[in-house]
């Protein structure tokens, strides 16, 4: 029974995730077209790319974004560059799906091994930097160039 409640309750836990509001976006001018900016660890990028796929697989279409890897001092790191602010919400429900696909392999909410907590860490992650990057967008200084600065 304990083991029921334990997994409800993080289920509910991550589906609210998705019901909070978002912060507003800074404003941006419209002349300026904006980019989102996600940085990832190889955790993060792993469960990036397996939503992505639960996405395609379950719902088809397709995802364009840019790639780039990167070594930073002993990490790697992903960053993912796309325009489409739907992107975001979109990822955003992917890996909320995909959590609960990790949650529902948790057999003991109480003992929770290494990888388990690991892969709760990684979601929660992804989740939060997904926000930031809603929430922060940056300007894409090489499609900018100023009137006075055009061929």
């Amino acid at each position: 029974m304990k083991r029921y409640v334990c997994k409800t309750i993080f289920v509910l836990f991550i589906s609210s995730l998705m019901c909070f509001p978002c912060i507003a976006q800074e404003n941006v001018p419209d002349s300026q077209p904006c980019q989102y900016e996600l940085r990832l660890n190889l955790n993060e990028y792993s469960v990036f790319s397996s939503a992505a796929v639960l996405g395609l697989n379950q719902y088809g279409g397709e995802i364009s974004f840019d790639l780039k890897m990167a070594k930073e001092g002993e990490n790697i790191v992903w960053t993912v560059m796309f325009e489409d602010e739907k992107f975001l919400d979109l990822m955003k429900q992917r890996v909320a799906e995909k959590a609960v696909d990790l949650l529902s392999a948790v057999s003991d909410f109480g003992n929770l091994d290494k990888n388990s907590q690991i892969a709760l860490q990684t979601a929660a992650s992804l989740y939060a930097k997904i926000n930031e990057a809603k929430n922060h967008p940056v300007a894409d200084e090489k499609k900018f160039v100023p009137a006075n600065q055009r061929d």
